[in-house]
């Protein structure tokens, strides 16, 4: 009996069904307070302008807050911010609304848009599948060439484990504001590589 260690690879683009939309404010130079107060109440500006549109206000999340001197400036100038953050349905549309909203309010900030699948765990399940399945080709080739046949599997392991991702989806309206439309508006959506490498051990004689 031997018993054989072979890689099986499996790899997809899928396209991105939430966009996860990061909104800092920020503000430098000044007393604490004034500072605090700017952030605030911009974010504040902003969050009554989404208050008229289709998203729940209760579907943002504060994502930090400080007043702080920068950590490597020479210069000790006190900066401020504010950071929120959403997930919404992945569509263009609605991402360019809400970046005309901060352009509109002439706010300081700084703005991410980070795409990501909320059915990841299931399609990582069928990629452990198919490369479960590329590396059994591969042992069966290989047992060929050997004159044996492949009896089983002793292990498998991921070549690199990390957390599935939880993602809850706020619904609402795609549409959920009036603003010109865009050439952009009609882009598809942020596509990522999701990837799964299996370390299979086969049981060959």
């Amino acid at each position: 009996m031997s018993v054989f260690e072979i890689k099986g690879v499996a790899s997809r683009m899928a396209e991105c069904d939430v966009a996860e939309i990061t909104i800092t404010f920020r503000a430098e130079e000044g007393k604490a307070c004034e500072l605090s107060r700017r952030v605030m109440d911009e974010c504040d500006d902003f969050l009554e302008e989404i208050r008229k549109t289709e998203i729940d206000l209760k579907s943002i999340h504060l994502a930090g807050d400080s007043v702080e001197e920068p950590g490597f400036s020479r210069e000790t100038v006190l900066t401020a911010e504010r950071k929120i953050m959403m997930q919404i349905p992945y569509d263009l549309k609605s991402i360019n609304f809400i970046q005309s909203l901060l352009q509109k309010g002439k706010y300081e900030y700084e703005i991410t848009v980070r795409g990501v699948i909320s059915d990841r765990r299931a399609i990582r399940l069928e990629l452990a599948k198919e490369a479960l399945s590329h590396s059994r080709e591969e042992a069966e080739q290989l047992a060929d060439v050997l004159g044996i046949k492949v009896q089983g599997v002793e292990s498998i392991r991921r070549d690199r484990w990390d957390e599935d991702e939880e993602i809850k989806i706020v619904r609402y309206k795609k549409c959920v504001g009036d603003c010109p439309p865009r050439a952009s508006d009609e882009l598809g959506r942020e596509l990522v590589e999701e990837c799964v490498n299996l370390k299979v051990k086969w049981i060959m004689e």
